[in-house]
């Protein structure tokens, strides 16, 4: 009898505490968005989408426009970068991480896309999922052209707030000429200020997909350009509409 009771409690002690997995939350980040009937803006819309409203991805197989089941169990259209993505963990009254839409949050996401590929200037390595601790699946080869095929930029809660209409907001990301990406009131919203000197705190982290012969990863292109800042050999510049030797 006791030989079964410790038998049990040894397996009761060997099994790891179960981590839940994370919720990811898709909502619409802008105001007056219309609902399309179909993915272009040659569809006739159907009302608009209000900001912060919760959808369901359906379908993202269109580069520029993802179906979505709405709240009303309707299905619609909308423009990729009006949709944001809140990832929570155990506390569901603040996402632990936001990823902004893609065209929207800053200079270096608009110009990557803007040239649709990135030369290297030494060997990155690339990873299957959008995060460090991912596996690596290959690596990108200095000096040479590879094809952007999607980024995202990654914000958390830990900047510095402002104040908008009277209310504390966290500052997600600054995106140039006076305009901030924010989180106020469980809703991403772009605020314009008259000054662009307000420190953002922790970086947002700037994710680029890319495609090789062999594969297609993830590399965190603001490491990469850190890494180059101080010197080393590593990171990536725009190899369209630039100079050969502009680096971001």
């Amino acid at each position: 009898m006791m030989l079964v009771g410790c038998g049990a409690e040894k397996d009761v002690a060997s099994k790891k505490p179960v981590t839940p997995p994370k919720e990811h939350v898709f909502t619409v980040a802008g105001t007056d968005i219309y609902r399309r009937t179909g993915p272009g803006k040659n569809y006739a819309p159907d009302g608009f989408y209000k900001p912060g409203e919760r959808v369901k991805i359906l379908d993202k197989s269109n580069r520029d426009w993802f179906q979505v089941e709405n709240p009303d169990n309707t299905k619609t259209w909308i423009m990729h970068w009006y949709i944001a993505e809140y990832v929570y963990g155990q506390d569901k009254t603040k996402p632990e991480l936001i990823i902004l839409p893609r065209q929207l949050p800053g200079e270096v996401p608009h110009d990557i896309m803007k040239g649709k590929c990135v030369f290297t200037k030494g060997e990155i390595q690339l990873h299957k999922e959008n995060r460090n601790d991912s596996e690596i699946i290959g690596k990108l080869v200095p000096e040479k052209r590879y094809q952007v095929t999607e980024f995202e930029t990654q914000c958390g809660l830990n900047g510095n707030e402002m104040e908008v209409d009277g209310k504390k907001a966290k500052i997600l990301s600054y995106m140039g000429e006076g305009l901030y990406k924010c989180y106020i009131d469980g809703v991403t919203r772009t605020i314009q200020t008259q000054t662009n000197k307000i420190d953002v705190g922790q970086d947002p982290q700037v994710w680029a997909k890319v495609k090789t012969e062999s594969v297609e990863g993830w590399f965190n292109v603001g490491d990469n350009v850190k890494q180059m800042h101080r010197g080393k050999s590593t990171g990536v510049f725009i190899p369209e509409n630039y100079p050969a030797d502009l680096i971001f």
